[in-house]
């Protein structure tokens, strides 16, 4: 079980599966990548969501098949979550 007061951001990985959220990126991430390793999976947004999430530092993988469950298993293999 990772240590949830751990220096080490890549102790924990947050997976975000998001779609046009642009505008709502710059209020949350920046704090959330200070603690932990982001992963933010694009499921077929038509903004800049994949590119803020980037440039503010995230990493991130386009999803193209829609769905929250198909977005949260392809955060995992990006992250080389599960064997």
């Amino acid at each position: 079980m990772p240590n949830l007061l751990s220096k080490d951001k890549n102790d924990v990985c947050i997976i975000i599966p998001a779609k046009n959220e642009a505008p709502n990126l710059p209020y949350f991430l920046p704090q959330v990548l200070q603690y932990y390793r982001v992963i933010l999976v694009d499921n077929g947004s038509e903004d800049d969501t994949r590119e803020i999430a980037e440039q503010l530092g995230a990493e991130t993988v386009y999803c193209e098949t829609k769905g929250y469950g198909i977005a949260v298993q392809t955060g995992v293999k990006k992250g080389g979550l599960l064997d």
